[in-house]
């Protein structure tokens, strides 16, 4: 996915795993929770991540990440696997 690895680290106010949203800058964004993560590991990347979506549904360049964890020796899950209590938004330039 990624071609430009530009990017900055966006605050968020709030997000809800459940509803599958998070708010950045007063404005809410949602990941399809239902779908399987995708992943990015390239030597500059090693992140799991949902593309967000604004409130129209379309495509962002922001990403709800999660980095992956070199602690696990043999992760069962993906939340074993993956930071799932420090995720962040990556927004890509």
């Amino acid at each position: 996915m990624f071609t430009n690895y530009i990017s900055s680290q966006k605050d968020f106010e709030e997000i809800d795993h459940s509803k599958g949203t998070v708010k950045i800058d007063g404005k809410t964004y949602h990941w399809n929770k239902d779908n399987d993560p995708e992943y990015q590991d390239d030597e500059v990347l090693d992140i799991s991540y949902w593309t967000l979506h604004d409130e129209d549904g379309e495509s962002t360049n922001m990403v709800l990440a999660y980095d992956k964890r070199d602690d696990v020796e043999d992760p069962q899950e993906w939340g074993d696997e993956y930071d799932a209590d420090n995720p962040y938004v990556l927004a890509f330039n």
